[in-house]
């Protein structure tokens, strides 16, 4: 899969919209793989749910240093409006 990246400014009005054009088959069919690719494995049961976490912990890790930068551009934007008051 190709993801397209833009630079975004934050100052739009609105985001630019994405078009999720995959259609209503994409969650079943990556259940279906991975139920394939599971089967009678234990093992492989285990490692999946392991990397399931780790990608989890690190989404979560990316959204939370995402906001820490938006929340300290926004104060430093703040102070900055307040400073040339």
């Amino acid at each position: 899969m190709v993801v397209a990246v833009r630079r975004l400014d934050l100052r739009e009005a609105r985001p630019p919209s994405v078009d999720f054009s995959m259609g209503d088959s994409h969650g079943p069919k990556g259940r279906e793989l991975l139920e394939d690719l599971l089967a009678n494995s234990p093992h492989r049961v285990k490692q999946a749910r392991s990397a399931a976490c780790s990608s989890i912990e690190a989404r979560i890790t990316l959204w939370n240093g995402t906001l820490s930068k938006l929340c300290n551009s926004a104060n430093v934007e703040r102070s900055v409006e307040t400073q040339a008051a």
